[in-house]
């Protein structure tokens, strides 16, 4: 059984990508697998773990997008969008066009 984890809030500056960058290191350290999502159109956890957002070809906006025009295939989509880290913390990356996915939901 797994868990599930949102940290949000309206307001930038807040310690959201401290707490999830911190949540999930500590997470693996403790041997549990962990997956965090970059919801952020500034990426910058994506950044943070070592990533160039405009580098990733695949990221949370693609699987947004997938999500609307290709239901069926989601699994494929998902699957595809996880970066598998060397550090334990696997990430699904976000980067400018995260806005363009919202945008079209």
């Amino acid at each position: 059984m797994g868990y599930i984890f949102s940290a949000s809030n309206f307001k930038g500056g807040c310690g959201k990508t401290t707490t999830v960058l911190n949540l999930g290191a500590a997470l693996s350290t403790a041997g549990k697998a962990v997956l965090v999502i970059d919801g952020d159109g500034q990426d910058n956890l994506t950044a943070a773990l070592g990533y160039t957002p405009a580098e990733q070809p695949r990221t949370l906006s693609n699987l947004l997008l997938a999500a609307i025009d290709y239901p069926e295939d989601l699994e494929l989509h998902l699957q595809r969008a996880i970066l598998r880290t060397d550090s334990g913390v696997d990430l699904i990356p976000a980067n400018r066009h995260l806005a363009d996915a919202a945008a079209r939901l």
